[in-house]
C-alpha cells in the first residue's frame, strides 16, 4: 500500500527530528511543524491521511489542530503524543475521536506498534471506501437500467405495500422522488385487493401471471388502461420476500401484435408474389417464342396487327412478372431503418420529378416537422411513392400541380401520426386511379398502386381516398411515428399549414 502523506507535529525539535527520521525509514512522506500556526496552514494546504500531534504546543493546543484536521480530513488517523497525560485529557481526546494515545517517553516499539495499528486500520478504511463506492456504482448502474425501460416496474411485499418503484412507475401514480411515506398498490388498481391477490394465487399455483387487464387509478381521478405482469422475488435462500410487477400500456400491446401480424401478411404476400411471377412468367416466355416461329412461318401480312396486339399484350406481363419478381427482391434484400419521410419525399422528387412529366410539385412542408422520424426502408417507400404518382402521371392528359401538405395528429391508440395530403389545383377523379373506401369493387387499381398500398400497410400506414364531390377528391397518407423532435409533445394536436412552400 502507499504510504500516506504525514502531518508531525511536535514543539520539542530534538524528538521531532528523532520522530521524523523513525517515519520517513517507514516510508512516510512527513511534514513537520513546531507550533499551531504553521500546522494550521500545513493542513490547510495539504490533504493527509495520518497526523502525530503533540497535545501541549507553545501557541496552542493539539486537540484545536485535531478538530479543524477533522473538518478537513474527516478520514485522517490521527495519534496524540503528550507527556503532561491526565485522565481528563484522555478522556477529552478519546471523546472527540483521536485513534491512538501515546504519553512520554515512550519506546521506538511502542511507537511503531501504534504505527502498525494505524496502516492497519488506513488500509481497511481505504478497502472499506473501496467497496462503499463500488456498491454506490452497482446500484447505479440497475437504477439507470430500469429507470430506462418504458415499463412501470414495482417490487411490492405481500401485504402489496411497495417497497421499490422506478422513474416510469413513479410517473404513473405520481409518487414524489425519495419519498418515505408509505404507499399500497391496491390502493392505484380498481378492485386492487381482487387483482392483486389474484396475482399471488396464480404465481402460488406456478401459473403465468402476465398480461392482465386492469385500470389504474393516477394521482388526478384519472383511470387508465394497463396491463399488470407480475414475478415472486426470491431472497438468497430462495424465499418468498415479495413480488415483483411491471404495468404496460394495452396500446404497446396491441400495437405489437399488430406489427406481428402485418409483417406475416407481407411474409405470406412476398412468397405470393414470388410464385405468381414464376408462374406467369413461364407461360408468357413460351407465347412469345411461339409467336415469333409463327410470325416466320406465315409471315406478316394481314396478321400484322393481330401479332403486335399479341407482342404488347406479353409485353405487358412481362412487365407485371419482372414488378413481382423487383417487390420479392427488395423486400428481402433490404433492411428496415429509421427516416424522416419529410427530408425523403423533398430528395425523392428533385431526383425523380423528370420522371412525372404531367406532374408539377409544390411541397408545403412545416420545419418543426421534418425532423421527425418514420420506422421503415427507404427503398420500400420509393417503390411505393414511386408508384403513386406514376398512377397519377398515366391518368393525366394535361398538366397538373399537386401540393403535398403535412400535419402531425394523434391516432386512436394515442400514437402520434405523420399525414401527408396531397391535393390538386384542378377537379381530379382519384377514385378511378386508385379505388374507392367505400366501395372497394368499383374499380380496381392496377398492380403498381396494390404495390403501393402493400407497402404502405406494412409499415403500419394508411391510404385514404377523401371524396369531396363525385368529380374531385383528396389523398391522405398517415404513418405512425418513430420519434419525435424535442420541441414536438406527444399531445400536440394537428399542427397549422406552413406558409412557405417549396416548388420544384
Amino acid at each position: 500500500m502507499k504510504k500516506p502523506q504525514l502531518l508531525l507535529v511536535e514543539d520539542e525539535k530534538p524528538l521531532s527530528s528523532n520522530l521524523r527520521e523513525l517515519l520517513e525509514e517507514h516510508h512516510y512522506q512527513v511534514q513537520l511543524a513546531h507550533d499551531q500556526s504553521t500546522a494550521l496552514a500545513l493542513l490547510n494546504a495539504n490533504h493527509y491521511k495520518m497526523a502525530v500531534l503533540d497535545l501541549n504546543l507553545p501557541d496552542g493546543h493539539g486537540l484545536e489542530i485535531f478538530q479543524q484536521l477533522k473538518k478537513i480530513h474527516p478520514q485522517c488517523y490521527t495519534i496524540i503524543i503528550t507527556g503532561q497525560a491526565s485522565v481528563e485529557n484522555t478522556v477529552q481526546a478519546l471523546n472527540e475521536g483521536v485513534d491512538a494515545f501515546l504519553i512520554k517517553p515512550f519506546t521506538v516499539e511502542a511507537f511503531e506498534a501504534v504505527l502498525s495499528q494505524a496502516e492497519t486500520n488506513l488500509k481497511l478504511r481505504e478497502e472499506k471506501e473501496q467497496l462503499f463506492d463500488k456498491l454506490q456504482k452497482t446500484k447505479q448502474f440497475y437504477e439507470n437500467l430500469l429507470n430506462s425501460t418504458r415499463e412501470a416496474i414495482l417490487v411490492i411485499d405481500l401485504d402489496f405495500t411497495i417497497r421499490y418503484w422506478n422513474r416510469a412507475a413513479r410517473q404513473l401514480l405520481g409518487l414524489s422522488t425519495g419519498s418515505l411515506d408509505i404507499h399500497n398498490l391496491q390502493d392505484y388498481i380498481v378492485d386492487g385487493f381482487k387483482v392483486l391477490n389474484h396475482l399471488y394465487k396464480q404465481l402460488l399455483l406456478g401459473k403465468v401471471a402476465g398480461w392482465h387487464p386492469i385500470q389504474l387509478k393516477t394521482s388526478t381521478g384519472e383511470k387508465i388502461e394497463l396491463n399488470l405482469t407480475g414475478h415472486f422475488l426470491h431472497d438468497a435462500s430462495g424465499r418468498v420476500d415479495g413480488m415483483i410487477v411491471t404495468l404496460e400500456s394495452t396500446a404497446l400491446r396491441n400495437e405489437l401484435i399488430s406489427e406481428i401480424v402485418r409483417r406475416e401478411k407481407i411474409k405470406t404476400i412476398v412468397n405470393l408474389a414470388s410464385v405468381l411471377a414464376h408462374e406467369i412468367r413461364n407461360p408468357a416466355n413460351i407465347v412469345s417464342g411461339r409467336l415469333q416461329l409463327l410470325r416466320k412461318e406465315i409471315g406478316a401480312g394481314k396478321h400484322q396487327r393481330a401479332f403486335e396486339t399479341i407482342q404488347r399484350q406479353v409485353d405487358r406481363i412481362a412487365n407485371i412478372t419482372d414488378q413481382l419478381s423487383m417487390f420479392e427482391f427488395r423486400r428481402m434484400d433490404t433492411i428496415p431503418e429509421s427516416f424522416s419521410l419529410l427530408g425523403f419525399l423533398d430528395k425523392f422528387i428533385q431526383q425523380s420529378g423528370n420522371r412525372f412529366n404531367n406532374i408539377r410539385f409544390e411541397l408545403a412542408f412545416p420545419h418543426r416537422l421534418r425532423e421527425i422520424l418514420l420506422a421503415g426502408n427507404q427503398t420500400h417507400f420509393q417503390d411505393a411513392f414511386g408508384y403513386l404518382f406514376e398512377a397519377l402521371n398515366q391518368s393525366l392528359q394535361e398538366p397538373v400541380t399537386l401540393t403535398l401538405r403535412c400535419y402531425l395528429s394523434r391516432s386512436v391508440s394515442e400514437r402520434p401520426m405523420l399525414e401527408i395530403e396531397i391535393g390538386a389545383n384542378r377537379p381530379l377523379n382519384f377514385r378511378d386511379i386508385f379505388g374507392s373506401a367505400a366501395d372497394p369493387a368499383a374499380h380496381l387499381p392496377n398492380l403498381g398502386v396494390t404495390l403501393m398500398q402493400i407497402i404502405f400497410a406494412n409499415y403500419g400506414g394508411d391510404f385514404i381516398v377523401q371524396e369531396a364531390t363525385s368529380q374531385t377528391a383528396t389523398l391522405r397518407l398517415r404513418f405512425p411515428v418513430y420519434e419525435l423532435t424535442p420541441e414536438e409533445e406527444p399531445a400536440r394536436k394537428t399542427s397549422k399549414k406552413s406558409k412557405n412552400k417549396k416548388k420544384h
